[in-house]
This record gives C-alpha cells, sequence and structure tokens, in this order.
C-alpha cells in the first residue's frame, strides 16, 4: 500500500516495509504533527501509507488507501493510535490499477486531534518548475521523510491529475508515501498517488490529485474551519485558519480562559465574510495561562494545553485505540508473526 502503480503489484509486495525513500531528508515529525503514518492494529504493521491532518477531526489521505482491508488506523506524531473506520472516498474513485479518477478520502474522527503544525490549501494554477515537497513515511516506521519534485504538468483530458518529475532520480516516493501532501510553498497543492520508474528513459513520473478538483469534496465534507487545535501563547499571538464551509461564513468566534481576542485587529471579523478556501486570522492575548479560542462551539483552539504526564495512560476520545508507543506495537508486531509461523 501504497505508492500506487500502473502495473499490478501483489498488496504483499506494495506492502513490504523493506522498501524506504531513498536519499530522503529526514523531518522532525514532531515539528509537523499534522503527518500521520497509517497503520493496522490487526497485524502490527507500520507505514502503510501517509496522511495529513486538516480541520481538527479529519485526515486527507489517497483513496486507495482507506479501502485496503488491513488498514485500520493511523498513529499521531505523539504515538496516539486512532481508529480508521469512518471515511469517505471521493464519489468518482474507483479502482483500476492506474490513475484514472480522483483518488482521495478522508478519515473522520469524533474528537478533536491535538496538532499545532498546519497546511493551508492552495487552489491556484501552478506551472511548469514549481518546486514541490512530499513527506511521507515510505516504508519506514517512526521516521518522516521529504523528497523534492518539480511540477510538470496537467493531465491533457482528466483535469484532476496532476505530474511532477524527481529532482533526483535516486530520491522518490514509495512504498508507504500514498496520501501524503504535495506542498508548494509548505501549501497543500495535491495528494499523492503513486509513481513509476521508467526504465528507458531512467525517468520516474509522479502523480497525484489536484486540490482544485477535490474542493467540493472538502467544503461538503468538512463544512468548517482549518486551524491548528493547538497553540502556545505568552503575549499577543496571531492564529491563521482557512475557511472549508460550503458557502460564506462571517465570524462566530469567542474565548475562554486565559485568552482575550482582539477584535479589531483579526481579519477573521474585520472582513465581515470569509470566502471558501480564503484565509484570515484571530489575535488573541495571553499571559500563557491556558485557555481556548473557540471558532463554533465544536470547533477549537486549545491555548497552552499542559502536557500530559508520561505514563498518565490515555487522554484521548472516544475515537481512539489507545497509545501502543513503540515497544507495545513491536512486542504485537512479533506476536503476529509468531501467529503466521
Amino acid at each position: 500500500m501504497l505508492n500506487k502503480t500502473f502495473t499490478f503489484i501483489s498488496f504483499a509486495l506494495l506492502s513490504s516495509q523493506a522498501f524506504a525513500v531513498e536519499n530522503g531528508t529526514p523531518i522532525d515529525w514532531s515539528q509537523h504533527d499534522n503527518a500521520v503514518r497509517f497503520d493496522s492494529q490487526q497485524t502490527g504493521r507500520q507505514g502503510l501509507c501517509s496522511g495529513t491532518i486538516i480541520a481538527g477531526r479529519y485526515v486527507l489521505t489517497a483513496a486507495h488507501c482507506l479501502l485496503e482491508e488491513e488498514l485500520d488506523s493511523f498513529t499521531t506524531a505523539v504515538e496516539k493510535n486512532h481508529s480508521s473506520a469512518s471515511y469517505v472516498v471521493h464519489d468518482n474513485y474507483f479502482e483500476d490499477e492506474s490513475f484514472s479518477s480522483e483518488d482521495a478520502g478522508l478519515v473522520i474522527t469524533s474528537t478533536l486531534i491535538d496538532y499545532h503544525a498546519i497546511q493551508f490549501f492552495n487552489i491556484q494554477e501552478h506551472h511548469k518548475g514549481d518546486a514541490i515537497t512530499v513527506m511521507g513515511f515510505g516504508g519506514t516506521i517512526d521516521t518522516l521523510n521529504a523528497t523534492s519534485l518539480t511540477f510538470s504538468h496537467y493531465h491533457w483530458a482528466d483535469n484532476f491529475s496532476m505530474y511532477a518529475d524527481v529532482v533526483n532520480i535516486d530520491s522518490h516516493t514509495t512504498t508507504g508515501d500514498s496520501g501524503s501532501a504535495w506542498t508548494i510553498n509548505n501549501e497543500i497543492v495535491a495528494v499523492h498517488n503513486g509513481s513509476i520508474f521508467n526504465s528507458s528513459t531512467n525517468e520516474r513520473p509522479t502523480y497525484g490529485t489536484d486540490i482544485r478538483a477535490l474542493q467540493d469534496f472538502l467544503t461538503s465534507n468538512i463544512d468548517g474551519w482549518h486551524y491548528p487545535t493547538l497553540a502556545d501563547a505568552n503575549g499577543r499571538t496571531t492564529i491563521t485558519v482557512q475557511s472549508l464551509h460550503q458557502g460564506s461564513v462571517i465570524d462566530s468566534a469567542y474565548t475562554e480562559g486565559d485568552v482575550t481576542l482582539l477584535t479589531n485587529e483579526s481579519t477573521c471579523i474585520t472582513k465581515g465574510t470569509i470566502s471558501p478556501f480564503e484565509q484570515c486570522t484571530y489575535v488573541i492575548e495571553s499571559n500563557g495561562d491556558e485557555g481556548k479560542l473557540f471558532l463554533s462551539d465544536s470547533e477549537s483552539v486549545h491555548i497552552n494545553k499542559p502536557e500530559e504526564n508520561a505514563g498518565g495512560g490515555n487522554s484521548g476520545g472516544g475515537d481512539s485505540g489507545g497509545s501502543l508507543g513503540f515497544w507495545g506495537v513491536l512486542l504485537l508486531a512479533i506476536a503476529s508473526l509468531r501467529r503466521k509461523r
């Protein structure tokens, strides 16, 4: 699972963790905690696909990942495991072993996921040579890796598909990178679907689903704000959000605890109405104590959230499968291998 290719390869081979991003750049997962790794609690295997947390309680990934029976959960940077049982895939998606439909889906959790990092959506047209970064788990377990691409072209007929070229033929996406975000200037422009190596030309065309083609899919299923659920503040701090509402929206924010909203400096308020995919800001003040900025009754940014005690157990919501941690998963994997023998 799943750096999808045009030619059929068995699932067992595609899922092999012997493969990793060659010459990729290791990334500090804790600094990019909106990235998630898809795993299997059934088999103990990890790094089956990659995804990106958006809008508080959604994970954007590839549709073909979500339809694989083995994949059943995702893990965050703090080693917290969540079920991926509740999901939706794009209405046009179908599996035909090639890139011929909108290969994107959303995992939906019942409670907010904790994360600081955020990447907003870019729905502009892109140009040949634009620098693209892809960060995924590439068949590894604990290491998030990045590789560089350059935008090549849009498909001549299928306007949802975009293609990119590798910068270094030895550094490329691979098994487990499906579902990763393609970013330009740290903004999401596509969902990674796969690549194929052409030995005759020594090239590796890489392909993804354009965010421009996913606008209705995102707004109809989310109809809310895209925002970080955690922020640290001691003094004046600006929090940027993006509207993923189905139509224009007006501010309804309020605060509790040690958070003061500076209304005259917050563009989400001063702009009046915010259009879908438009970004705006909330400016707050805090003395460094705990509080919350509520974007709506169900969407909130936790300000200065206290760190959980080590060994304090699972403090997650109802959708969490509990935090296994590295050694717990390792033991599960060993047990699974023994059963298979």
